[in-house]
């Protein structure tokens, strides 16, 4: 019952929805020829279910968030895209939502706009669930959510239960064998150059600066560490020296850097949003010094234009990302490519 998500589009804002409401403000053309085209796809492929996104889109309705949005939920993607699976919300205790519709009372109106299942997270506490049920108890007695709209929604839950059964399927190891090749080779495809990179001699130091960790890491808080960074760069370069900095000491780096004068300098992000004071003033330095360096991006993207060096972005730090980013740097070991 895979999802898509989270709809209409949250590639286009930097603010994060676990604590703001964020805002795209594209007309409606631009938005129907970039951020919808995947989402119509999905939806006219029928795909299991669609994700909301707790974004404002005044395109569609200047007032409500496409998770609370009557225009974004039922006219645009049931009626215009003719999408009759299950619309499942972002979770509705993050803070672009309960800041706007405390105690639970979002879950009464996503239903109303079009959402079969209201999705309240909680993080271990049992009140915002307490919350949202008594929300759509009291918004059914009130009548100021529609009885019928809730037998939709269950209706559609009940025939989703029945296409998708929860049996276990046996996994083949020729099915899997050509699905981890298949992960592979998507994220060898997703990595992205910028600029020129330096020829990186694995018969000689190369420098690796990189965090400890990262302040906010993967969407389940987990992220890559220095160490694990390091421990697969040295598959590649064997004489690799590290410096590990907690995002606003460099010290450690400068005195690597400093022990190895004209060695190359791998500068590593790993963080979710932005750059650290570390990592900038880490990058200034080199740029300085015209030191041969390589900026990997292993989150962000926009961290490329941040740092100003010449880059290459891997777009994540899976296993899968780290193989794919070996497998390039091996190429850059005598020569760099044009």
């Amino acid at each position: 019952m895979s999802s898509v998500k989270h709809f209409p589009g949250h590639g286009d804002t930097a603010q994060d929805s676990h604590l703001t409401l964020p805002t795209v403000t594209k007309p409606r053309a631009e938005l129907e020829a970039t951020e919808w085209l995947p989402f119509r796809a999905a939806a006219q492929a029928g795909v299991g279910s669609v994700m909301t996104a707790h974004i404002l889109y005044p395109a569609l309705d200047p007032q409500r968030p496409a998770t609370l949005s009557p225009a974004a939920l039922t006219g645009l993607l049931r009626q215009e895209w003719g999408y009759d699976g299950v619309v499942v919300t972002d979770a509705t205790d993050m803070r672009a939502i309960a800041d706007h519709y405390p105690r639970g009372t979002a879950a009464p109106a996503a239903l109303a706009a079009g959402a079969d299942a209201v999705l309240s997270c909680g993080h271990g506490q049992l009140v915002p669930h307490a919350e949202h049920a008594r929300a759509l108890a009291d918004a059914l007695a009130a009548r100021q959510l529609d009885p019928a709209r809730v037998a939709e929604a269950q209706d559609r839950l009940a025939r989703a239960a029945l296409r998708f059964p929860g049996t276990p399927r046996p996994y083949p190891p020729a099915q899997r064998g050509a699905d981890e090749q298949a992960t592979q080779d998507w994220a060898a495809r997703s990595l992205r150059w910028q600029g020129t990179p330096p020829a990186l001699d694995p018969a000689r130091p190369v420098l690796l600066l990189a965090p400890e960790s990262a302040a906010l890491g993967g969407p389940y808080g987990d992220f890559l560490s220095g160490e694990a960074l390091a421990a697969s760069l040295r598959n590649v370069f064997p004489h690799l020296q590290v410096a590990l900095h907690g995002g606003q000491d460099a010290s450690a780096a400068e005195a690597l850097l400093a022990r190895f004068p004209g060695a190359p300098v791998l500068l590593a992000t790993t963080g979710r949003w932005g750059v650290s004071a570390a990592e900038a003033g880490l990058a200034t330095g080199l740029r300085r010094d015209r030191r041969p360096a390589l900026h990997l991006a292993l989150w962000s993207p926009e961290t490329v234009g941040a740092l100003g060096l010449p880059a290459i972005v891997t777009h994540g730090f899976r296993p899968v990302n780290l193989l794919a980013l070996n497998t390039a740097l091996a190429t850059l070991r005598l020569h760099a490519p044009h």
